[in-house]
C-alpha cells in the first residue's frame, strides 16, 4: 500500500566567487501522485468501520475504530483537532 510518485530533476550550474570552477549540483524533488484507494484498502479490517486519518509528526496516522465511542476516546486522549482530522465511515454492504 502506498502512493506512486514521480521524480523531477533539476540541474543547478552557479560559481562560486573564488572557487574552482562550478560542479553540477543535482536536486531531486518527489511529488506523490494521490492513487485513488478502493473499499478494500479503505477498510481492510470488516470489524472496524470506521477510519480515522491525522497527522503525527511529519508522518500520516491512519486508526481504525469499531464504533465512534471509541473514536471519539481516541480524538480526545491524543488531542487531535477538528481541522487536522479526516473521518471516514464504511458503507453497509
Amino acid at each position: 500500500m502506498g502512493c506512486s510518485s514521480a521524480v523531477e530533476q533539476l540541474t543547478v550550474n552557479q560559481p562560486v566567487a573564488g572557487s574552482i570552477p562550478a560542479i553540477p549540483v543535482v536536486h531531486y524533488f518527489i511529488m506523490a501522485k494521490k492513487k485513488e484507494l478502493t473499499q478494500e484498502e479503505l477498510f481492510p479490517y470488516d470489524t472496524f468501520p470506521i477510519r480515522l486519518e491525522h497527522p503525527d509528526g511529519k508522518d500520516k496516522k491512519i486508526c481504525w475504530f469499531q464504533c465512534e465511542w471509541h473514536l471519539d476516546k481516541y480524538v480526545e486522549r491524543h488531542q487531535i483537532k477538528k481541522r487536522s482530522k479526516f473521518v471516514k465511515i464504511q458503507k453497509k454492504k
